[in-house]
């Protein structure tokens, strides 16, 4: 193993192990104050940025890839990516996107198929890389991300309730949490 491959090692259980009180503080802000914090908020973003800093380098080193496989992985991480980005537009301004203000429940679009469609496109677009790539370390962090997005929007779906009442149950009793599948 190389010096490399130890730094990233380490980097990513870094980050799983930080993760942990992350996802308790960022449950804390919006149970105490119905919004992220900007202290959490950064940290939140810095998280981001360390997953995607881990991402690269996993996929920084050329695999011989069949064309089929490389092509398929390519296209659920395009499809991934379109999705996150697509629904992100709804949300009324960059405060609203990343928890720090409340704005209004979004139901329509690609939220009538998921109440959770950014993270299911943020581990699609991961897992599609990891496979296009043929890295392990890269299929590593799409599962890691999806533990931690299952965990965070069951946070985020309680806020949501006291938020939004009998109107986000309604959402819930009508739409999946993943596209296609009922939580």
């Amino acid at each position: 193993m190389t010096t490399a491959d130890r730094a990233a090692r380490l980097a990513n259980t870094v980050l799983t192990v930080a993760t942990i009180p992350l996802l308790h503080r960022m449950r804390n802000d919006l149970d105490r104050n119905g919004t992220l914090r900007r202290g959490t908020q950064m940290m939140m973003w810095a998280a981001y940025a360390t997953f995607g800093v881990l991402l690269t380098d996993s996929l920084a080193r050329h695999r011989d890839v069949p064309t089929g496989r490389r092509v398929a992985g390519y296209a659920v991480a395009a499809a991934g990516t379109a999705l996150a980005g697509a629904c992100m537009t709804p949300f009324a301004s960059p405060q609203q996107l990343n928890g720090g203000e409340t704005g209004e429940l979004i139901t329509g679009g690609i939220y009538n198929y998921s109440r959770n469609p950014q993270y299911t496109g943020f581990v699609a677009a991961t897992a599609g890389l990891a496979a296009a790539r043929d890295s392990p370390r890269a299929a590593l962090l799409a599962i890691e991300l999806a533990v931690v997005v299952r965990a965070w929007a069951a946070v985020e779906e309680r806020h949501l309730q006291r938020q939004f009442g009998t109107a986000y149950g309604r959402l819930c009793g009508r739409v999946p949490r993943w596209i296609g599948v009922r939580s």
